[in-house]
């Protein structure tokens, strides 16, 4: 699903992407600090993704959980934009909205790592709903909470939001109409590195 350009789509072409209404989302999504998983701040970023979603038309559901994390038990909000399409099928498009919790930088905007998928995911709802033509699968906008570790990346810290939601399509039966998911995790970043461990 690649949005690009400016302007209204014609049917059946992919609808374009309002650059500039991206980088205004990113550019406020990175101003909420601190938003680490369970910070008013991070309350906030879920607030505000969800006004920004319904005011651009989609239907809007915050997912609150709770999870055992390696500082206590904390509350999450995942953030589910739908967009009707033509199947009841559907493609999920996801990013995180928390940021790293960094003792030593606690203004750490995480502008690429996090801001910038909530920016280009807004935008890409308001192309979406702006087309005036249903997608050929539903789709579902993602924005996850507690994607980034406390510590280290274990089966308990870390990635809580995208775990606690894809055992959910699971147990629901709803995973098997999922046709495909996209993540669009740091996309603000011209010359991405990313090392595997």
């Amino acid at each position: 699903l690649m949005l690009c350009g400016c302007g209204k789509a014609r049917k059946n072409e992919i609808p374009a992407l309002d650059r500039d209404l991206a980088w205004s989302l990113t550019v406020e999504a990175a101003k909420m600090v601190p938003r680490h998983s369970g910070t008013p701040g991070a309350a906030r970023q879920a607030e505000f993704i969800a006004a920004k979603a319904r005011s651009f038309g989609a239907r809007v559901e915050v997912d609150e959980f709770e999870a055992l994390t390696p500082v206590g038990r904390m509350r999450f909000r995942n953030v589910i934009a739908h967009v009707p399409g033509r199947s009841s099928r559907y493609l999920i498009v996801a990013c995180h909205y928390d940021a790293k919790l960094l003792p030593s930088e606690p203004e750490f905007q995480a502008a690429n790592d996090g801001a910038s998928g909530v920016g280009m995911l807004l935008a890409m709802i308001s192309a979406v709903m702006r087309s005036g033509e249903p997608p050929p699968y539903s789709l579902r906008f993602v924005f996850f909470d507690g994607e980034e570790c406390f510590y280290d990346y274990t089966e308990n810290d870390g990635l809580f939001g995208s775990k606690y939601y894809s055992a959910k399509l699971e147990g629901s039966g709803e995973l098997k109409n999922c046709r495909a998911m996209l993540l669009a995790d740091m996309v603000g970043d011209k010359d991405l590195g990313i090392t595997l461990p």
